[in-house]
């Protein structure tokens, strides 16, 4: 099958580095044990990850190009032999998939992924990036400029062979060949001055992988892990941090990175906003929950400030999780909220992280109650992370946290999940973003990019 030719490719590419995306879920039981030279293997991440991957991509040809620009080399193949560098193959499993997702997602700044993925499979030879499409059928779409040079058929379906060979010059008994491939074999086809060139080889053993895959970046965006699952950067990064920030790892990107914390910074609204849907409760719980346990791993103090009956406090209430963390809920919130406003105010906040559940409701219940705090609570927003006093307001609707005076501005960092449109076009740049089940839509200074939640002991999504 595909799969052990993708795998025989991969295993005789070890003079190369292989990226190995898998869109189809034919690798999922290789994690394990991947050779050394697959750097990354990929599964799933939505069209996020399919724009992410054509980025990174383009990245890497730009960067080959300086150095051989740096080298006098107008190819890749002219680099003298002690450049460091050595070509680059990707290999796709569930190509179709992974072509469709390109297509479908919106096109944002005028950037179209598809038709950067088709500008790469034309140029990229020369730069060294080699690519390997596999598929159970052939979209003539993709390569109507002729940017794939060979073509490899394990199965005799008349019109999809057709298609694919259809810019060769088959012979008569090239065609009868490609209507009896033998089971367990494949036909590799390639142009040539007097034709086609036709090969047929036998799938053997060689289609297996068995490294430990040690050295190999497993991203793998399917299903939600757990927090304190295998992480390759993480410890990393908080030991690289700068001293005035704090790390919160809440989930992990739909893209071609391990992970993408929220930085918190001693600067201006260094806050974070999670706006979600009563039927997103257990996601954005879990969006607490891990920013509570990135708190805990760097040290940093935290409180929970909560409205009675709130959906996400009530989540991770019964999750039993988030015993042992000072709460206040219900009337002494209001309170508390007032308090630290005052406390912000007189710069006397000690360090810290506040995280408001059912942030609208409390604002809304001090907009009723006692509008002259609206004031104070919009100033200790705004000043609080240069005392050290950070806030992560989880709310249904930014709409009504805009009603009580709280601008969505006093928060440098937003995590959305899916809310209706009206909602999202508050905080996005784009509201016609699919979500995977239970991710949400972050957006910062620098950009947006989708993360999973992770799974939490005792909390089910």
């Amino acid at each position: 099958d595909r799969a052990s030719v993708l795998k025989q490719i991969v295993n005789r590419s070890d003079n190369a580095q292989v990226w190995l995306v898998d869109f189809a879920g034919a690798f999922v039981n290789d994690a394990d044990k991947l050779p050394p030279q697959v750097k990354f293997c990929i599964f799933g991440g939505g069209s996020d990850m399919v724009c992410d991957l054509a980025d990174k991509l383009c990245a890497e040809r730009s960067r080959r190009a300086e150095i051989m620009r740096a080298n006098g080399c107008a190819e890749f193949s002219e680099l003298p032999d002690d450049v460091d560098i050595s070509e680059l193959l990707v290999a796709v499993d569930g190509f179709g998939e992974m072509y469709a997702l390109a297509c479908g997602q919106p096109e944002f700044f005028g950037r179209d992924a598809a038709a950067v993925l088709r500008g790469l499979f034309a140029d990229g030879g020369k730069y060294g990036i080699h690519f390997v499409l596999a598929s159970d059928k052939y979209d003539k779409g993709c390569f109507a400029d002729g940017s794939i040079h060979s073509a490899a058929a394990l199965t005799n379906n008349d019109p999809e062979i057709a298609a694919m060979f259809g810019r060769m010059q088959l012979s008569d008994e090239d065609i009868s060949t490609l209507a009896r491939i033998p089971a367990r074999n494949a036909v590799i086809g390639a142009p040539d001055t007097a034709g086609a060139v036709l090969t047929t080889i036998r799938l053997d053993a060689s289609g297996e992988f068995s490294s430990d895959g040690s050295q190999s970046v497993v991203i793998d965006r399917r299903n939600n892990h757990p927090f304190g699952g295998k992480h390759y950067d993480r410890s990393d990064l908080i030991m690289q941090k700068r001293q005035d920030e704090t790390l919160l790892f809440l989930g992990e990107p739909c893209a071609v990175m391990t992970e993408y914390p929220v930085r918190m910074t001693a600067d201006f609204a260094e806050n974070l906003l999670i706006i979600s849907a009563a039927r997103e409760k257990k996601a954005a719980a879990s969006a607490v929950m891990s920013a509570l346990k990135s708190l805990n791993e760097q040290g940093q103090p935290a409180e929970i400030v909560a409205a009675a009956n709130d959906p996400v406090y009530e989540a991770l209430r019964e999750s039993g999780l988030i015993e042992g963390i000072p709460v206040s809920c219900g009337e002494s919130a209001i309170t508390r909220l007032k308090a630290l406003s005052a406390e912000v105010s007189e710069g006397s906040a000690s360090n810290g992280f506040v995280l408001v559940l059912g942030a609208d409701r409390l604002a809304a219940e001090l907009r009723l109650t006692s509008p002259e705090d609206i004031a104070p609570k919009v100033s200790a927003l705004a000043k609080g992370a240069r005392f050290g006093k950070h806030f992560v307001y989880s709310a249904n609707s930014v709409l009504s946290l805009e009603e009580s005076g709280i601008s969505p501005d006093l928060f440098g960092h937003k995590a959305v999940f899916a809310v209706p449109v009206r909602e999202a076009a508050r905080l996005l740049d784009s509201t016609e973003i699919k979500l995977p089940a239970h991710a949400f839509r972050l957006a910062e200074y620098g950009g947006e990019v989708t993360l999973m939640t992770y799974s939490h002991d005792g909390m089910d999504m």
